[in-house]
């Protein structure tokens, strides 16, 4: 079986987490105490490509348009998903924490490694504001220097894009309570929060994720 050429692993967390991975194939790791960190792994002759052609960030972008185009059109997904969710209770607490935990995961301990096959060649520790300090093996060749490089900038382009996640599903309920009246307001969040993942799930799938 062929190694992934890009990974990032934490303890198992949301499983939006997988539609914000960008350029990135999820792996959950097993939570344990005092086990906080993101691992981004790249490997050197691997399938390590680090475009942003599945970037979400661009959903994220786009994902209020949308939203307003779908409450002025009638019979929309967005309308029988209000529906549907005013026959069902609403578990606020739960996507509230899930929001949270987008942003946690945005600030914690991350590490971005290197490797050639089995030997780790450049690593960099990233805290919540940006790139901390970097080890280089004396022998780690051009080639997966600059490749170390391009997977810092991913793993803290991914990193941005949880925050981006967490603060457009905020916007959107408020679009929503806005256009529908304050008789939605026990809905906004969770139909927002819907309307997102939906289109995260579009986005991934037209990935082949």
């Amino acid at each position: 079986m062929t190694e992934a050429g890009h990974e990032w692993s934490s303890p198992a967390g949301p499983a939006a987490l997988a539609w914000l991975a960008g350029p990135w194939r999820r792996a959950d790791r097993a939570p344990q105490a005092d086990d906080p960190l993101e691992l981004f792994r790249v490997r050197l002759g691997a399938d390590a490509t680090l475009s942003l052609a599945s970037d979400p960030h661009l959903v994220l972008a786009d994902a209020a348009s949308r939203l307003r185009a779908a409450l002025g059109q009638p019979g929309s997904s967005l309308q029988r998903a209000e529906a549907e969710l005013r026959t069902q209770p609403q578990d606020l607490a739960s996507i509230s924490d899930g929001l949270v935990e987008l942003w946690r995961r945005a600030t914690a301990p991350a590490r971005v490694e290197t490797w050639i096959g089995e030997q780790l060649c450049l690593v960099s520790d990233l805290g919540a504001t940006g790139p901390g300090a970097t080890r280089i093996d004396a022998a780690a060749p051009t080639a997966a220097i600059d490749l170390h490089r391009r997977a810092v900038a991913a793993a803290l382009r991914t990193r941005v894009t949880l925050v981006h996640a967490a603060r457009s599903t905020l916007e959107l309920a408020a679009t929503i309570l806005a256009f529908s009246g304050p008789g939605t307001a026990a809905l906004a969040l969770p139909l927002a929060w819907r309307f997102l993942h939906d289109l995260l799930a579009e986005h991934a799938a037209a990935q082949g994720k």
